[in-house]
C-alpha cells in the first residue's frame, strides 16, 4: 500500500528462526513514487555460546556454565583470560573439533587439560544444545590465560 513521503511506518515481518549455527536472509522490497523498485537485503547470521570460567568442582551442570562468561563466536580458538581459583573450564558445542592443544602464551608452556563428558545446555528460547566440556587437569589458583586451538 501507500506510505506516507516522510515520517516512520511500522511493518510487521514474520518472525526468523535457525535452530544452528548459519546464515539468513531478508529482503525488504518495494516501489518508490517513480514506480521503480528498490530493494535492500539484510543477513542476520546465528551465533554460538561458548562459556568459560572457573569452579573448584570437578563436574559442573548446566547452571554452573551458565554463570561462567558467555562468548557469541562460531570457533573456539583463542586466548582466555580466566580469573583466579578452581579448574578453569572451556564449554563449546559437540559439533565443533576437539581441542589439540593449550598453552599459557605468557610461557609458551603446555597446560594440562582433559575432556570431561559432554553436557546438554537449554537456551532462554527453548533450544538445547549438546556441549564440550574441557577443563585444566589441575587446581588453578591464580588468575591464568589459557590459548586453545
Amino acid at each position: 500500500g501507500n506510505i506516507p513521503k516522510n515520517g516512520n511506518q511500522s511493518f510487521t515481518i514474520t518472525p526468523i528462526r535457525l535452530d544452528s549455527q548459519g546464515t539468513k536472509s531478508i529482503t525488504l522490497s518495494f516501489k518508490d513514487i517513480r514506480n521503480n523498485n528498490i530493494n535492500r537485503r539484510v543477513d542476520i547470521t546465528w551465533l554460538n555460546t561458548l562459556y568459560y570460567g572457573c569452579s573448584d568442582k570437578q563436574q559442573i551442570t548446566p547452571d554452573d556454565i551458565t554463570s561462567f562468561t558467555k562468548k557469541n563466536v562460531n570457533s573456539f580458538p583463542a586466548d582466555y583470560n580466566f580469573p583466579a581459583g578452581g579448574y578453569k573450564y572451556l564449554v563449546y558445542p559437540a559439533t565443533w573439533p576437539d581441542i589439540k592443544k593449550a598453552l599459557n602464551p605468557q610461557s609458551n608452556f603446555d597446560v594440562p587439560y582433559e575432556k570431561v563428558s559432554n553436557i546438554t545446555i537449554v537456551s532462554g528460547t527453548g533450544i538445547s544444545q549438546e556441549y564440550k566440556v574441557y577443563r585444566t587437569f589441575n587446581v588453578l589458583n591464580g588468575a591464568y590465560t589459557i590459548r586453545y586451538s
